[in-house]
């Protein structure tokens, strides 16, 4: 077992919390100085972690020890990728990795069929795993990436899909079965570069923003 060297997973390890916010300058520059103090990885009934707003580059493949996480925000850091560990993150609902410098994302993803809530906004990605098996899924963002073509996400499966941004991206086209989306209510996908809307999309009652 790791030696326990911050003192914010030592009080989340000897009360028996289930939830841990490490955020901000001063975590940030502990992990510069020290790296990550992977004792954290040991909280094993952790639900909810919260590691943002600091320098961290690559999270470590300890992350599958965390196999209770609930709720996962990574977002604002410096992350250049996510580790395919997080495959074995199978009770994950919310994954915020927004604002980062990610630019793909491992195919383990696929595997989390309890998602609900993804945002992957304000990052690099040109590219989406097959999210067809989280089909539990509501709210996607995909804002502010490099995607030049539509990602892969016209699945029939993902019939609990309501809200899908991709604004700020190079998109040229949206394909015409995106009206399998049968829940999608909120649709973004201002700031791109659509030269044709296809009719399939008067198929759904959208209230978001196409153009």
């Amino acid at each position: 077992m790791s030696e326990i060297k911050w003192e914010e997973i030592a009080t989340v390890k000897k009360g028996g919390r289930r939830e841990i916010v490490l955020s901000g300058p001063s975590i940030s520059k502990r992990i510069e100085d020290e790296g990550l103090d992977l004792s954290l990885f040991t909280l094993s009934d952790l639900n909810c972690l919260f590691l943002t707003k600091t320098c961290i580059e690559s999270v470590p493949p300890e992350l599958s020890k965390l196999s209770n996480l609930v709720n996962l925000s990574l977002h604002s850091n410096k992350l250049k990728c996510l580790p395919p560990e997080i495959g074995a993150l199978t009770k994950l609902k919310n994954l915020d990795v927004s604002s980062n410098a990610l630019t793909e994302l491992p195919p383990e993803i696929s595997s989390l069929t309890e998602l609900y809530s993804v945002n992957l906004g304000s990052n690099q990605l040109s590219s989406l795993p097959n999210l067809s098996l989280s089909t539990k899924l509501a709210v996607l963002d995909l804002s502010h990436n490099n995607f030049t073509e539509f990602p892969d996400i016209c699945h029939a499966d993902l019939s609990h899909l309501s809200e899908l941004k991709l604004n700020a991206n190079q998109i040229e086209a949206i394909p015409s079965d995106i009206n399998v989306l049968s829940s999608l209510k909120v649709f973004d996908i201002s700031e791109n570069k659509l030269k044709a809307v296809p009719g399939e999309l008067c198929d759904l009652k959208l209230k978001g923003k196409l153009s």
